[in-house]
Protein backbone atom coordinates (compact mmCIF):
# COMPACT_ATOMS: atom_id res chain seq x y z
CA UNK A 1 0.00 0.00 0.00
CA UNK A 2 1.23 3.41 -0.91
CA UNK A 3 1.69 6.44 1.77
CA UNK A 4 -0.09 9.16 1.80
CA UNK A 5 2.92 11.60 0.94
CA UNK A 6 3.82 9.00 -1.80
CA UNK A 7 0.50 9.21 -3.37
CA UNK A 8 0.34 12.72 -3.91
CA UNK A 9 2.29 14.67 -6.64
CA UNK A 10 4.17 16.81 -4.50
CA UNK A 11 7.49 16.48 -5.71
CA UNK A 12 10.02 19.74 -5.35
CA UNK A 13 9.57 23.27 -7.38
CA UNK A 14 11.99 26.18 -6.60
CA UNK A 15 9.81 29.15 -6.15
CA UNK A 16 10.41 32.40 -5.71
CA UNK A 17 10.08 33.81 -1.68
CA UNK A 18 6.18 35.20 -2.42
CA UNK A 19 2.78 34.52 -0.98
CA UNK A 20 -0.77 35.59 -1.60
CA UNK A 21 -3.45 35.79 0.48
CA UNK A 22 -7.32 36.13 0.81
CA UNK A 23 -9.79 36.21 3.16
CA UNK A 24 -13.72 36.33 2.92
CA UNK A 25 -16.86 35.77 5.18
CA UNK A 26 -19.14 32.84 3.67
CA UNK A 27 -22.63 32.43 5.52
CA UNK A 28 -22.45 29.15 6.21
CA UNK A 29 -22.00 26.99 9.14
CA UNK A 30 -22.10 23.38 8.97
CA UNK A 31 -18.97 22.00 9.82
CA UNK A 32 -19.38 19.01 7.59
CA UNK A 33 -20.49 20.76 4.80
CA UNK A 34 -17.70 23.17 5.01
CA UNK A 35 -15.24 20.19 5.22
CA UNK A 36 -16.64 18.41 2.41
CA UNK A 37 -16.92 21.82 0.14
CA UNK A 38 -13.65 23.26 0.66
CA UNK A 39 -12.23 20.00 0.39
CA UNK A 40 -13.30 19.62 -2.68
CA UNK A 41 -12.65 23.35 -4.22
CA UNK A 42 -9.38 22.77 -3.14
CA UNK A 43 -8.41 19.93 -4.80
CA UNK A 44 -10.63 21.32 -7.81
CA UNK A 45 -8.47 23.85 -7.78
CA UNK A 46 -4.84 22.27 -7.98
CA UNK A 47 -4.24 22.34 -4.29
CA UNK A 48 -2.13 19.40 -2.76
CA UNK A 49 -4.05 18.70 0.49
CA UNK A 50 -1.31 16.91 2.86
CA UNK A 51 -3.06 17.27 6.19
CA UNK A 52 -6.48 18.62 7.98
CA UNK A 53 -7.21 19.86 11.57
CA UNK A 54 -10.08 19.90 13.29
CA UNK A 55 -11.59 21.36 16.14
CA UNK A 56 -16.03 21.13 17.19
CA UNK A 57 -15.98 23.40 20.06
CA UNK A 58 -18.30 22.22 22.97
CA UNK A 59 -20.98 23.92 22.57
CA UNK A 60 -21.36 25.69 19.10
CA UNK A 61 -18.36 26.18 16.61
CA UNK A 62 -15.95 24.49 14.55
CA UNK A 63 -12.23 25.57 13.05
CA UNK A 64 -10.11 23.74 10.82
CA UNK A 65 -7.22 24.03 8.94
CA UNK A 66 -6.29 22.44 5.54
CA UNK A 67 -2.34 22.07 5.83
CA UNK A 68 -1.38 22.49 1.62
CA UNK A 69 1.62 21.77 -0.41
CA UNK A 70 1.27 25.26 -1.60
CA UNK A 71 0.26 26.69 2.03
CA UNK A 72 -2.58 26.94 4.23
CA UNK A 73 -6.32 27.54 4.01
CA UNK A 74 -8.14 28.11 7.77
CA UNK A 75 -12.04 27.93 8.74
CA UNK A 76 -13.57 29.82 11.95
CA UNK A 77 -17.28 29.27 12.06
CA UNK A 78 -19.24 31.75 14.31
CA UNK A 79 -22.53 30.00 14.46
CA UNK A 80 -24.09 32.82 17.04
CA UNK A 81 -24.03 35.28 13.93
CA UNK A 82 -24.33 32.77 10.86
CA UNK A 83 -21.36 33.33 9.25
CA UNK A 84 -17.56 31.78 8.98
CA UNK A 85 -14.14 33.28 7.99
CA UNK A 86 -11.88 32.35 5.51
CA UNK A 87 -8.60 32.68 4.93
CA UNK A 88 -6.05 31.20 2.37
CA UNK A 89 -2.76 31.72 1.86
CA UNK A 90 -0.59 30.00 -1.01
CA UNK A 91 2.68 30.56 -2.77
CA UNK A 92 0.99 29.73 -5.78
CA UNK A 93 -1.26 32.61 -7.36
CA UNK A 94 -2.86 30.65 -10.52
CA UNK A 95 -4.24 27.78 -7.97
CA UNK A 96 -5.57 30.71 -5.29
CA UNK A 97 -7.49 32.78 -8.25
CA UNK A 98 -9.16 29.42 -9.28
CA UNK A 99 -9.55 28.54 -6.02
CA UNK A 100 -11.70 32.24 -5.38
CA UNK A 101 -13.34 31.72 -8.35
CA UNK A 102 -14.89 28.53 -7.66
CA UNK A 103 -15.51 29.45 -4.16
CA UNK A 104 -17.64 32.50 -5.90
CA UNK A 105 -19.17 30.22 -7.90
CA UNK A 106 -20.17 27.47 -5.40
CA UNK A 107 -23.99 26.87 -4.96
CA UNK A 108 -23.30 25.52 -1.48
CA UNK A 109 -21.01 28.56 0.20
CA UNK A 110 -22.73 32.03 -0.29
CA UNK A 111 -19.89 35.04 0.12
CA UNK A 112 -21.06 37.86 2.30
Amino acid sequence: MMSKEESLDVSYVEVSASMDSWECWIEETTADLLETTLSSLLSASGFNILNTMVHHFPVQGYTAIWLLAESHLAVHTFPESSKSYLQISSCNLGKLEVFKQLLVKSQELSIL
